[in-house]
């Protein structure tokens, strides 16, 4: 794969060489599989969280009622 970089832009070729070498390196397989499992897990505490907020929610209410009618 050729790509054309201006030649003064130094920054640019130094982050290009560390993609390039992070896609062939198999330790980044590692880093993938971490995000993907960070993104299921994220996912998955979402849901929970939308499928309680139907129990906390009327509690919550309740508690706030109660105190104004104090």
């Amino acid at each position: 794969m050729r790509i054309s970089l201006p030649k003064n832009c130094r920054r640019c070729r130094t982050q290009l060489s560390r993609c390039l070498r992070a896609l062939r390196e198999e330790s980044g397989q590692d880093l993938i599989e971490y995000a993907l499992l960070s993104a299921v897990l994220s996912v998955a505490f979402i849901a929970s969280i939308q499928a309680l907020a139907g129990g906390v929610i009327p509690f919550f209410d309740r508690v706030i009622a109660a105190l104004q009618a104090q």
